[in-house]
C-alpha cells in the first residue's frame, strides 16, 4: 500500500482547505476597525447592533474588497459552498437553528471554541480612551489609538484588495495568496484585539484568527477524508533531540550550521503539512521539534494518517540532516481544546531522554508503529499549479 493514500486525498482537496483557511483568517476582520472598540468600550459610541463587525461588514470594508471576497475563486466548495464574504458576514447568527450551511456550522464551532479557550472569565470593559493590549502577565503592552487603528484598517483594506485582485485577475496562485495574506495579517492584526474586555485583552486579533483558522483547516482536512467533524482535534508532534544534535558540533561554524539545519527542517515540515498536504498549522516549535494541529479523526483512521505524515516527515529530516537527526512522533488524544499541548510537551521531554535508533510513533501515549528505511518511498513532486 502506498504511504500516502489519505494524504493524496488531502492534497487533491488542497484548494478547498486553503481557501477555507483564508476565510477563517479573515473571519473577524471587522474587529480591526475602530467601531469594534467603540461597541465594546464603557464609554464609546455604539453602532446600535450586536456583532456589527460581522453583520455590518458591508459598511466597514470597501466595495472593491467586498466584491473580490464574493468571487467564485474564493469559495469553499465541500458539500455546500460558501464565499469568504459569506463566512465573514454570517458567522454570528441570531439563531443557530437558522444556519443551514454545514461549512458555516463547522467554522462557527471553531470560532467559538477558540474564543472560549481565550476568554476564560471576562470581567470588565475598558474605556475608549484607554483600551489596552496586555501581556500574558497583565501588564500594558500597547494602547490602541483609534486614529492609528483607522489608518491601519484603511491600509489593510487597500493591501488585501491588491492581493486578492492579483489572485483573481493577474495570475497569482492560491498558495502565494495564502502566504501573502497570512504574513500581512500577522502584522496588522497584532495591533488589534480579538476581545477588548479585561482580562482577555491579552489575546490579539492575530492570536484569535490564527487559532480559529488552524482549527478550521484541520476540520476541513478531516472532512475531505469522509469523517464528520465532532468539534475535536488532535496534535501531531515531530520531535528530536536538537540540543544533542547541536552539541555534536566542535567548531563555531559547525554549531551554527547545525542550528541552521534544524531551522531548515522546520521550514520544510511547515511547507509539507501546511501547504503540500494541509492537515493543519504549526502551533508550537522549538529547538527540539514542532507540533501541528491535526484532524480529530477516530482511531484507527487517525493513526493511519499520522503514520503517513511521519513517513513524509522522516524524508525531510533525513535529507536535511544527512541521516544524523533521528526523530520520533506523537499523536495526541482527540480533544475539544488544544491546550493539551502542555501535556504533549511533557511527554516528549520524557521520551527524548531515551536513545532510539528506530523512529517510533506514539499514539495517545503508547508505542504504536516503528519505521524503517524500507518504508520510505522516493520523494514525490507536488504540483502547486492551477490553484
Amino acid at each position: 500500500m502506498s504511504c500516502c493514500d489519505d494524504l493524496k486525498i488531502i492534497c487533491s482537496n488542497r484548494k478547498t482547505i486553503l481557501i477555507g483557511e483564508i476565510g477563517a483568517l479573515l473571519l473577524d476582520i471587522g474587529k480591526a476597525h475602530p467601531s469594534f472598540i467603540n461597541d465594546l468600550s464603557v464609554d464609546g459610541v455604539k453602532s446600535g447592533q450586536p456583532h456589527y463587525h460581522a453583520w455590518g461588514i458591508d459598511d466597514i470594508l470597501s466595495s472593491r474588497l467586498l466584491e473580490y471576497l464574493k468571487n467564485d475563486r474564493l469559495k469553499v466548495k465541500l458539500g455546500d459552498e460558501k464565499s469568504v464574504y459569506e463566512f465573514i458576514r454570517d458567522h454570528h447568527s441570531k439563531d443557530d437553528k437558522e444556519i443551514k450551511s454545514a461549512l458555516l456550522k463547522y467554522l462557527i464551532s471553531c470560532d467559538r471554541k477558540d474564543s472560549a479557550d481565550d476568554k476564560g472569565i471576562v470581567r470588565r470593559k475598558q474605556s475608549i480612551k484607554n483600551t489596552v493590549i496586555s501581556s500574558p502577565f497583565g501588564s500594558p503592552k500597547e494602547v490602541i489609538n483609534l486614529d492609528s487603528l483607522q489608518k491601519r484598517f484603511d491600509e489593510l483594506d487597500n493591501q488585501l484588495g491588491d492581493m486578492v485582485e492579483r489572485y483573481i485577475n493577474h495570475g497569482m496562485d492560491l498558495i502565494e495568496l495564502r502566504n501573502a495574506i497570512r504574513d500581512f495579517l500577522k502584522s496588522a492584526f497584532s495591533h488589534a484585539l480579538g476581545e477588548t474586555r479585561i482580562p482577555a485583552n491579552d489575546v490579539t486579533l492575530w492570536d484569535h484568527s490564527f487559532s480559529t483558522a488552524s482549527l478550521f483547516k484541520s476540520t476541513l482536512a478531516g472532512k475531505v477524508l469522509g469523517e464528520e467533524p465532532k468539534n475535536r482535534w488532535r496534535l501531531f508532534g515531530i520531535i528530536w533531540n536538537g540540543r544533542e544534535f547541536i552539541k555534536r558540533g566542535r567548531k563555531i561554524a559547525d554549531i551554527q550550521k547545525r542550528s541552521e539545519i534544524i531551522q531548515e527542517i522546520k521550514i520544510g515540515l511547515i511547507k509539507k503539512f501546511e501547504i503540500a498536504f494541509p492537515i493543519g498549522n504549526a502551533l508550537y516549535e522549538d529547538i527540539n521539534g514542532i507540533y501541528f494541529s491535526f484532524p480529530g479523526l477516530e482511531l484507527p483512521k487517525a493513526k493511519k494518517l499520522a503514520e503517513q505524515c511521519a513517513q513524509k516527515a522522516l524524508k525531510v529530516i533525513y535529507e536535511k540532516s544527512d541521516n544524523e537527526l533521528w526523530p520520533f512522533f506523537t499523536l495526541s488524544k482527540a480533544s475539544s481544546s488544544l491546550t493539551i499541548i502542555a501535556g504533549e510537551l511533557k511527554f516528549a521531554a520524557q521520551k527524548r531522554k531515551v536513545p532510539r535508533m528506530t523512529p517510533v510513533l506514539f499514539v495517545e501515549g503508547s508505542e504504536e508503529h516503528f519505521f524503517n528505511n524500507s518504508q520510505l518511498e522516493p520523494s514525490e513532486a507536488v504540483s502547486y499549479t492551477h490553484l
